[in-house]
């Protein structure tokens, strides 16, 4: 078990982030960059601008080559065009070796 100070949880990194639209939309990926906080290995948060649904996939990847997938949870607005956005964990990310949960949430 992995056990993660809540500094290290609460810090923000970047992530790349390829939202897919519902099933039966048709619209393309998005891709944009998104600020990151709260990364465990079952769930992550990250800030976006644009309301998403529940259900959601999102692709995320980071600059260390960790790429986890996720699917929206329930999210707050938190500001004008700001929206606190809560993922679950679609499968465990592999946090062996180098890409420990630490790592993941920066030092």
């Amino acid at each position: 078990m992995v056990t993660i100070k809540t500094s290290l949880r609460q810090s923000t990194r970047i992530a790349t982030a390829i939202i897919h639209p519902l099933p039966g939309i048709g619209a393309e990926p998005q891709h944009s960059y998104v600020p990151t906080r709260d990364v465990s290995k079952t769930g992550i948060s990250f800030l976006h601008a644009k309301k998403l649904e529940i259900g959601q996939r999102i692709e995320l990847a980071f600059q260390d080559g960790t790429e986890v997938e996720v699917k929206v949870q329930p999210f707050r607005q938190i500001g004008p065009r700001c929206f606190l956005i809560g993922c679950k964990s679609t499968a465990a990310p592999d946090f062996s070796g180098k890409k420990r949960l630490a790592e993941l949430n920066g030092k």
